[in-house]
């Protein structure tokens, strides 16, 4: 019953903040906005590789190019925007005005502080999905794909407790240039 209690008071203060502040949910809402644009324009421009000919046909086959380039990308943008959110949520916290520009400035501030946990985040990820997806043998590797399984939950439920830290540790404090 304490979970239940300390989840609906975390859910009713996370709205309490929001209200202070509508521009900390701006940049979860960029993310969801370019993330469809991006599924829109991949799946449309494959559509139109049926649909089209000539000039038409190379225009779609270079969106779709450009189009999963940035689905490869979008970890990077993704974790920019959280930055960016992080410092509004700070600002908010410490009762200092501040807008969705001005989170937006500071990410782009820590931008290679963004692009190296971007990168931890790609790496981190896709090491513990193939560990948790074991040897696909059988048998006595039963043993062995039960122990990959389980390294591979540690580095994803550590990864993600670590991640959430570094991010704001990473953006809050001020940098000295020099």
């Amino acid at each position: 019953m304490d979970t239940f209690r300390d989840t609906t008071q975390l859910i009713k203060n996370t709205f309490v903040v929001m209200a202070k502040n509508p521009a900390i949910f701006r940049p979860t809402l960029t993310q969801i906005e370019i993330g469809v644009i991006l599924w829109i324009l991949a799946i449309g421009s494959f559509i139109a590789f049926f649909y089209t000919t000539g000039g038409a046909l190379l225009l779609a086959i270079l969106i779709f190019l450009f189009t999963v380039l940035l689905l490869l990308l979008f970890p990077f943008i993704k974790m920019y925007y959280r930055a960016a959110q992080c410092w509004i949520v700070y600002q908010t916290f410490t009762g200092k005005p501040i807008s969705y520009k001005d989170g937006l400035a500071r990410a782009k501030q820590n931008i290679k502080d963004i692009f190296i946990l971007a990168f931890l985040d790609v790496l981190l990820t896709a090491l513990a999905r193939k560990l948790k997806q074991g040897t696909g043998r059988g048998g006595l590797w039963l043993i062995v794909n039960s122990i990959l399984q389980m390294v591979g939950a540690v580095i994803e439920e550590a990864w993600d407790l670590v991640g959430h830290f570094l991010l704001p540790g990473s953006i809050i404090p001020e940098k000295n240039s020099g």
